[in-house]
C-alpha cells in the first residue's frame, strides 16, 4: 500500500512526521493517516511537495501512488476510478511492486474481463 510506500521512504530519510510536515508543508495528522492507510492517494500537489522534502525524485513517488505520466508528460491515475472496491484495493497495493510490464498486462486484462468503468466524478461534462 501507498502508506506503507511512503513510511519506508519517510524513515530512510530519516524524518519523523513532523519534520516531514515542516519541510513539505503537508500536516502531520494528514501524514500519519496516509501512513496508517486511512487515506487514499493524495492530489498530485501534495505528492509532489512530499517528494521535494524526501529528497525523492517525484517520478518514483508517483508510481509508488499509483499515478503514471503519459506520453505528454500529464499525470494520470493508474488504477482508474470506477473499478469495483475489490479490485481497486487490490491494485492498490500491488502498486508499488507492479513494473510498466506487469500494468500493462492488468489493464488488458481487466479491459477484457470487467465492464466500462463507471464515469469520474471528479470531472466533469457539459
Amino acid at each position: 500500500m501507498f502508506g506503507e510506500e511512503l513510511r519506508s521512504l519517510r524513515l530512510a530519510a530519516g524524518m519523523d512526521l513532523k519534520t516531514l510536515s515542516l519541510r513539505s508543508g503537508v500536516s502531520a495528522s494528514y501524514l500519519s493517516r496516509l501512513e496508517a492507510g486511512k487515506r487514499g492517494i493524495p492530489t498530485l500537489h501534495v505528492l509532489l511537495r512530499v517528494a521535494e522534502a524526501l529528497n525523492t525524485p517525484p517520478a518514483s513517488l508517483l508510481y509508488r501512488a499509483g499515478i503514471r505520466l503519459d506520453a505528454a508528460g500529464e499525470a494520470r491515475e493508474a488504477i482508474p476510478f470506477g473499478l469495483p472496491a475489490g479490485v481497486r484495493r487490490l491494485l492498490e497495493r500491488a502498486v508499488g511492486s507492479f513494473s510498466p510490464e506487469d500494468w500493462a498486462a492488468v489493464e488488458s486484462f481487466l479491459a477484457v474481463r470487467l465492464p466500462p468503468p463507471l464515469p469520474d466524478p471528479r470531472t466533469r461534462t457539459e
